[in-house]
């Protein structure tokens, strides 16, 4: 389940009365929920602590007063791809009258690569350690 506030977004456990069936007609299980969001809250400080990448801020997570696991973070305002390739757009008229045309998705799609190749990925390569996991937890498969 996802919430959004003005200020924030909020990652929760969806309660069983709301989960569905399995093929069986057994209730939904989700192994390793409250790991998985401890490992997200973990991921996100070491990132923003130990890189330049643009996270969003950790505000809390845990388990709220129902007992569900929650991750709760600054709600990060973004743009488009298209919005952020439109001013590189060689077809002004058409990409707004279409929000969008196949030169500014190419364009994009060119930024984002561009990013995560020369930004994220060299940066996330200086994180590696001879350890496994995050504070010594890895989720199995």
């Amino acid at each position: 389940n996802y919430i959004f506030t003005p200020t924030t977004f909020i990652k929760r456990e969806i309660p069983l009365y709301e989960r569905g069936m399995d093929m069986n007609g057994d209730l939904i299980v989700l192994p390793w929920l409250e790991e998985r969001f401890r490992n997200e809250a973990v991921a996100l400080e070491l990132i923003r602590t130990y890189t330049t990448i643009s996270v969003p801020k950790l505000i809390s997570w845990g388990k709220d007063e129902k007992g569900l696991s929650y991750l709760e973070t600054e709600l990060v305002q973004g743009s488009v791809r298209c919005d952020m390739a439109g001013d590189e757009c060689r077809m002004p008229t058409v990409h707004h009258i279409t929000r969008g045309c196949n030169m500014c998705k190419d364009i994009a799609r060119g930024n984002a690569n561009w990013f995560v190749h020369g930004t994220v990925l060299p940066q996330l390569k200086r994180l590696m350690h001879n350890t496994m996991g995050l504070n010594g937890f890895v989720i199995p498969p």
